[in-house]
């Protein structure tokens, strides 16, 4: 589980823009990592601060948005990690698939979050 926290807290490797925090709509570019274990999912996560700002509008549990990254967007959501107090990203296999995306590559996603 070290791992895991490690890759959570590593926030030096995010760059978030705030396009529109009215509109909902932001750009983030951080490391995707692998949750530890047999299912392999894989996952980006969003900074404290920009997860601060999305509970000041949404308090409680998952939080549905659309994802874009490169050409391919995706109806999702933002998973809410207790320990940090930070939302987690999942990218689908597929998509990595698509977009050519393995673990330890930063990627920029748009999230647009559904109101």
């Amino acid at each position: 589980m070290a791992n895991l926290y490690s890759n959570i807290y590593d926030i030096n490797e995010y760059n978030v823009v705030m396009k529109s925090i009215r509109n909902k709509l932001f750009s983030i570019t951080a490391k995707v990592w692998r949750w530890p274990g047999d299912m392999g999912w894989h996952f980006i996560s969003l900074d404290t601060k920009i997860s601060e700002n999305i509970r000041k509008s949404f308090p409680k549990g998952f939080v549905k948005i659309k994802a874009r990254l490169g050409k391919s967007e995706w109806n999702t959501s933002l998973f809410p990690h207790r320990e940090t107090k930070i939302y987690l990203l999942a990218i689908k296999k597929s998509i990595r698939r698509k977009e050519g995306v393995i673990e330890g590559e930063s990627v920029t996603i748009d999230i647009f979050l559904k109101v």
